[in-house]
């Protein structure tokens, strides 16, 4: 069985709410493959639907170590984090990602919500903002956000 075809099945296992059939597929996957990127990703996406925070930050820190140029490790990384409400530490992994981010509305939304929690409003409005420009769906999701209160009027 190749890359591929492991992650397909691990996907297909946490679609039917398999999860632990997943993990798993991605384990067996582990022992041909290693740390391969693209594991650690699926590893760390299925632990986030999971709301198992501790063992997707340990999975997510793995792949931004293995994979530095890779800005999804970082974006999940830094989000599981605030989910924990370690907020200051998630902006920081954030702004350690690759410069790519910068052109990610994720990234910059994200960075809108660390902030409005952290109770840097002109920043927090500034990136919210800007994922706009980017993408204007996030603005959507911007309304019922309550990470976002308290920069609410800035918004509209």
């Amino acid at each position: 069985m190749d890359i591929i075809q492991s992650l397909q099945a691990a996907e297909g296992y946490a679609m039917l709410g398999m999860h632990i059939e997943a993990i798993e597929e991605l384990e067996k996957a582990r022992v041909n493959f290693g740390e391969h990127p693209d594991l650690l990703e699926a590893a760390l996406k299925l632990l986030m639907r999971k709301k198992a925070w501790d063992a997707a930050i340990k999975i997510g820190r793995k792949l931004c170590s293995t994979a530095p140029h890779l800005p999804v490790g970082f974006l999940h990384t830094a989000y599981c984090l605030h989910e924990q409400g370690r907020t200051e530490e998630a902006k920081s992994v954030l702004l350690q990602g690759p410069p790519d981010l910068e052109n990610e509305a994720a990234y910059h939304y994200n960075l809108g919500c660390y902030n409005a929690i952290l109770g840097n409003k002109e920043a927090a409005r500034d990136h919210v903002l800007q994922s706009f420009k980017i993408n204007k769906g996030f603005r959507q999701l911007a309304l019922d956000d309550p990470d976002l209160n308290s920069i609410r009027e800035f918004l509209d």
